[in-house]
C-alpha cells in the first residue's frame, strides 16, 4: 500500500464566520491590530511567510514570548516569517498604521516555503531483477498540493479629528530635585463635529504607573476648532535601588473606542545621577628625568549635577624600592576646584603633574571628589629614570649643539620646565 501526507496550514479567524480581516475607520497616525490564529494541522514543521511588499502600512506580529513574527531583511522587505512545530497554534495579529487616507482590499499574501511531503523510507528491493519482479507494481506518481492560507484584508482610512502635540513626553530627574515642572499635551480639534476623549495610563514597565505618571485632565469634550492643554506629571516616589528609568504608554481613546485607541503617546522619565567625564579617559605621560616634571592637560565634563559641583582631589602614594613613599602627582584646579555654572556645559580643565626624584614607572588613580563624596577617578601612567634614551631630548632642550653633551651634563642633568 502507498500512503502518502499531505501537509496543511489552516488560517483561524476567532469568532469571525468568514475568512476576512477588516479594519473599518481607522484614523490616519494610529495603530491597530486584527488578531487572528495559524494552526499546523500536521505533525511537521511549517514555515509560513506573509510578503507585504506592496502594502507597506501593514505589518505581522505574533503573541508568544521569545518567538515573534520576523522580518526577513535587505533581501526581502517587508516579508514576515513565522515558523511553527507540528500541531502548534501560533496567535499573530495584523498591525496596520496608516499614514494616509485611502482604501485597501486585497488577498494576504501568504506561501509556505519549505513544506514538502515526507520522504518515503529506503526501498528494501534489491536493484537487480529476479524472477519475481514481475510482481513488483511501480506505484503511479501523484502530485502533492499544499495548502495555503486565504485571507482577504479590507481597510479604511480616515482624516484624524483630533491634532496632538508632542507624541512623547519626557523627563529628567535630578537626584536633589524635590519636584518636577509639568509638561503640556495640546489636543485641538481639527473636525468638523464635537469630539469626546479620554486617557489611560498602561501599566507597562511600571508597579504603580498612575502613582508616578500624572495626567489632568484625564477626559473631555472639544467642539471643532477648540483646543484642550493637558497636563502631564512625574512623581517617582521612593526609589528601588538601580533604578534609573521608568516609560509607559499613555493611551488616547476617542468617542465610545474602547479597545483600540486614536494614539500612543510615549511617557518616559530618567534619574540623572552626577557623573564627570575625563578627557582623554587615561593620561599616558612621556618618559622624563629624575626630577622633571611632566604635565598633562585634562577636561572634565560634568553632567548630572543641579548646580556647579566642588571638586577636590586625592592622589595615591606610590611604595619606592626603599620602602618609602612618595606622591609624585599632584593636580591643579582652576577657582579652587568650585565647578562655575557654565562648566555644566562647557570642559572645565585641571592641569595634572607628576615630578620623581627616584626611578619610577608607575599606574595610579587621580580621585576626584565632590561636596558628597561622589568619587570620579582618572587612571594616569608615567614613568622617571635617568637612562641615556630619556635624559637625551631634555639635554638638546638646553644646548644649542646637543650632539656632545658634556659628561658632566649627562651625570647631573638640568632640570628644565615643561
Amino acid at each position: 500500500m502507498l500512503s502518502l501526507c499531505v501537509w496543511s496550514v489552516a488560517l483561524c479567524l476567532p469568532s469571525v464566520p468568514q475568512t476576512s480581516l477588516q479594519f473599518h475607520g481607522v484614523y490616519c497616525g494610529s495603530r491597530w491590530a486584527a488578531p487572528f490564529t495559524l494552526q499546523n494541522r500536521t505533525a511537521g514543521r511549517a514555515v509560513v511567510r506573509f510578503c507585504l511588499l506592496d502594502h507597506q502600512e501593514f505589518s505581522v506580529e505574533t503573541s508568544r514570548g521569545g518567538r515573534p513574527a520576523w522580518p526577513e531583511g535587505d533581501q526581502a522587505p517587508h516579508t514576515y516569517s513565522v515558523e511553527m512545530e507540528g500541531h502548534e497554534a501560533v496567535g499573530c495579529s495584523l498591525i496596520f498604521c496608516p499614514k494616509e487616507v485611502a482604501a485597501h482590499d486585497f488577498v494576504l499574501p501568504t506561501t509556505l516555503n519549505g513544506i514538502s511531503a515526507p520522504s518515503p523510507p529506503p526501498s528494501l528491493v534489491p536493484k537487480t531483477l529476479s524472477a519475481s519482479s514481475r510482481h513488483i507494481i511501480t506505484p503511479r506518481t501523484c502530485s502533492v498540493s499544499v495548502a495555503t492560507p486565504c485571507c482577504r484584508v479590507q481597510a479604511t482610512v480616515l482624516r484624524p479629528p483630533l491634532d496632538v502635540s508632542p507624541s512623547s513626553v519626557h523627563f529628567e530627574l535630578q537626584p536633589s530635585a524635590l519636584k518636577l515642572d509639568p509638561q503640556v499635551l495640546q489636543l485641538r480639534n481639527v473636525s468638523q463635529e464635537e469630539v469626546s476623549w479620554r486617557f489611560e495610563i498602561t501599566a507597562a514597565g511600571l508597579e504603580d504607573p498612575e502613582e508616578q505618571f500624572g495626567v489632568s485632565p484625564l477626559s473631555g469634550k472639544l467642539d471643532p476648532g477648540q483646543s484642550v492643554c493637558v497636563s502631564v506629571t512625574f512623581s517617582p516616589g521612593p526609589l528601588a535601588p538601580g533604578r534609573l528609568t521608568f516609560s509607559t504608554e499613555l493611551l488616547l481613546f476617542l468617542f465610545e473606542e474602547k479597545i483600540q485607541p486614536f494614539r500612543r503617546l510615549r511617557l518616559s522619565a530618567a534619574l540623572l545621577l552626577p557623573s564627570v567625564t575625563f578627557r582623554p579617559l587615561r593620561v599616558l605621560l612621556p618618559p622624563v628625568p629624575l626630577d622633571t616634571p611632566a604635565r598633562a592637560t585634562v577636561c572634565l565634563l560634568p553632567s548630572g549635577f543641579s548646580r556647579g559641583p566642588s571638586l577636590r582631589i586625592q592622589v595615591e602614594k606610590v611604595d619606592l624600592k626603599d620602602g618609602s613613599q612618595l606622591e609624585p602627582f599632584s593636580v591643579l584646579l582652576p577657582h579652587g576646584g568650585a565647578v562655575p555654572a557654565s562648566g555644566l556645559v562647557e570642559p572645565f580643565i585641571c592641569v595634572v603633574t607628576f615630578c620623581s626624584p627616584s626611578p619610577l614607572a608607575c599606574t595610579s588613580l587621580i580621585t576626584f571628589l565632590d561636596q558628597e563624596n561622589r568619587s570620579f577617578q582618572l587612571q594616569v601612567c608615567a614613568v622617571t629614570d635617568n637612562c641615556l634614551l630619556t635624559l637625551w631630548p631634555h639635554v638638546a632642550l638646553c644646548r644649542s649643539d646637543p650632539h656632545d653633551p658634556p659628561k658632566s651634563e649627562l651625570l647631573n642633568p638640568p632640570n628644565p620646565s615643561l
